[in-house]
């Protein structure tokens, strides 16, 4: 099973609020299995919070970046 987050463990308690449900999902998650650090920045969540800032137009589908075509 592969799992992948841009959250750190830390952090992991404002999805699971309950600090003790988050020590038990992330214990049961990390025993016995490989944890890989990419180091690396995440595109996808650097382009959702770009696009987040700017307002769409209105003729453009949010994830195809192509203007809406009209057909007779």
């Amino acid at each position: 099973m592969a799992i992948a987050s841009n959250e750190a463990f830390s952090g992991w308690t404002k999805t699971f609020t309950d600090p003790r449900l988050c020590a038990a999902i992330v214990d049961r998650l990390t025993f016995n299995g490989q944890i890989i650090e990419t180091g690396t920045a995440s595109y996808r969540l650097a382009h959702a919070r770009a696009t987040k800032t700017k307002k769409p137009d209105p003729g453009t589908p949010p994830d195809r970046g192509q203007p809406v075509t009209k057909r007779a």
